[in-house]
């Protein structure tokens, strides 16, 4: 089997370039997805990929590359509940975001909180379709259903849980988490309309003040291409602070940072193992200094489950730190 091909479990090229080092540039990120002949980075999980022939596994490739693209059709129904919301009505309800808002959570919590209670008109057949997809190519394993529930979001992606049903229910494969980045475009889209309606919150000046000054903010990130330079966010920054871990960690299942496997640049998502009771408890914990790492965020609470790392953004290396 040829390293470079679609189908093999293991990545070459791109994973080769984002595991050696942090390369915390963002003009060597762009120069690096120009020169990729194929999008992939990292591995297809290896508890699925040992049980797939070479055209099941470009099969499941490319449910995965479909089901992402169905899921970004989740930005249709946050921007129709951001356009039909009355947002005094919002604020009210949601009384601690207004006196406890944070300026990079402002706009997570509203837009998570809009899928959440107005989103669903049409996120239950996204839903429907994507489980869909994603069982096609592993029917063959005795997996009968694979079901898809939204678990979080953050500034620049959203995060789902996969699991994999035989038809007595019972997992055929531990579940994985399903991260699908957001679309730049569509994000500063979202943000224009959200800012226009906070225009009409009409309950306290300071706070809308603060409010406006929350999604300016999330608009810099978004207009600096994900900001490669400023956050260390966005799927490439992500891919190569994971693959790099990854690299040099021996059994890293067992130790507090969540098993990355693979990402795809051009189609925006990545495949992590999913952080929860069923794993065992990691014991081991990975020296962030003696990989010459600084992560701003790993620590945060949001950013642990269930004693493990789940979000790769916002490191960098300490030479660039300073």
């Amino acid at each position: 089997m040829s390293i470079n091909s679609l189908n093999t479990p293991f990545f070459c090229g791109l994973t080769k370039n984002l595991k050696k080092r942090m390369l915390d540039n963002p003009t060597t990120y762009n120069r690096l997805a120009q020169a990729a002949n194929k999008p992939y980075a990292g591995s297809i999980p290896s508890d699925i990929a040992k049980r797939l022939n070479d055209n099941e596994i470009k099969k499941f490739i490319q449910s995965l590359d479909l089901g992402s693209d169905e899921l970004k059709k989740v930005d249709k129904d946050i921007k129709e509940a951001i356009e039909n919301i009355n947002i005094n009505e919002f604020m009210d309800s949601h009384e601690d975001l207004v006196h406890n808002f944070d300026y990079e959570d402002f706009f997570v919590f509203f837009d998570e909180e809009s899928l959440k209670t107005f989103g669903t008109k049409n996120f239950n057949e996204i839903k429907n379709n994507v489980q869909k997809i994603l069982n096609e190519p592993l029917k063959s394993l005795g997996v009968e259903k694979v079901n898809l529930d939204f678990l979080g979001e953050g500034a620049f992606g959203r995060v789902y849980s996969l699991s994999f049903l035989d038809k007595k229910g019972e997992k055929v494969f531990h579940d994985k988490a399903f991260k699908v980045y957001k679309s730049r475009v569509e994000q500063l889209e979202l943000l224009k309309i959200l800012k226009n309606k906070l225009q009409n919150y009409n309950k306290n000046q300071l706070y809308k003040n603060g409010l406006i000054n929350s999604i300016k903010f999330q608009e810099k990130y978004f207009n600096s291409h994900y900001s490669y330079s400023r956050s260390c966010h966005g799927i490439l920054p992500e891919a190569n602070c994971a693959l790099y871990i990854k690299n040099n960690t021996k059994n890293m299942m067992q130790s507090d940072f969540i098993m990355p496997y693979m990402f795809n640049i051009k189609h925006g998502y990545a495949i992590f193992e999913r952080a929860d009771d069923e794993l065992p408890k990691p014991d081991k914990k990975i020296s962030l200094a003696k990989l010459g790492l600084y992560g701003r965020d790993f620590y945060k609470d949001a950013n642990i489950v269930c004693s493990r790392i789940v979000d790769y953004g916002s490191a960098i290396s300490k030479r660039k730190k300073g």
